[in-house]
């Protein structure tokens, strides 16, 4: 058990992973992690950098100062880099695209396991992503994968891009999610898989709020059981 109370939400793109995060955050006043808004930070910065080496953009995020706020009215997690808040950059089709790539690097990945680690702190932590409980903390509180079909997915995004003023093709958004999907399960590197003791959730059919209930549940298990080991 660690010292700190950690709880990860991995899972494929477009499962609610963000709002979920955010929610239970929000609910139990922890701090927030969005890996995935990391891997596209340095997407981002590659499309900017066509010519950058992985050690020159690793170097470039090291620099730099980011922070995750909460958006309460948009229900979702904000990147402030460098003063300024990028989040609609970070959600460009091209840019989820670009971040999947990088993510199939060893020297991508390794280097950002240690930054991810740093959001750690004594308040608690909701880390969200791809290899939170398998990979960045496998000693977590409670680990939780969720999963959705890839046409709710690929619904749940065309939603959310058009509410930033994008219009994106259904078809297209499904056949991106797949080729993900594949991409990240099959990469040497951490592979998008859950967590031998994880908790699956299947989110296709559940509303934001029976998702967020069901995880505070088990977290509320989890963390009396660990209480209860202490003890004895």
């Amino acid at each position: 058990m660690m010292q700190y109370k950690v709880i990860t939400l991995d899972g494929p793109g477009g499962c609610g992973k963000s709002t979920i995060a955010f929610k239970i955050a929000q609910h139990l006043g922890y701090q927030c992690l969005n890996s995935g808004m990391l891997y596209r930070l340095i997407a981002f910065e590659q499309l900017k950098h066509t010519s950058y080496s992985a050690r020159a953009l690793i170097h470039l995020i090291q620099k730099a100062s980011i922070e995750f706020k909460l958006d309460s009215k948009a229900l979702q997690q904000c990147m402030i880099y460098n003063k300024q808040d990028i989040t609609t950059q970070l959600h460009m089709p091209e840019v989820a695209s670009m971040a999947s790539q990088l993510a199939q690097h060893p020297e991508i990945r390794a280097p950002l396991i240690e930054l991810q680690q740093q959001f750690l702190n004594k308040t608690g932590l909701v880390a969200e992503g791809r290899d939170m409980g398998t990979c960045i903390f496998p000693q977590a509180t409670l680990k939780c994968y969720l999963t959705a079909t890839p046409e709710i997915r690929a619904l749940r995004r065309q939603k959310q891009l058009i509410a930033l003023g994008k219009r994106v093709n259904l078809g297209t958004l499904i056949e991106s999610i797949v080729e993900r999907d594949q991409r990240d399960e099959s990469r040497s590197a951490a592979p998008m898989r859950p967590a031998d003791d994880a908790f699956v959730i299947d989110t296709s059919k559940m509303t934001l709020d029976s998702v967020c209930s069901a995880v505070l549940e088990a977290f509320a298990i989890a963390t009396a059981a660990g209480d209860s080991s202490s003890a004895d």
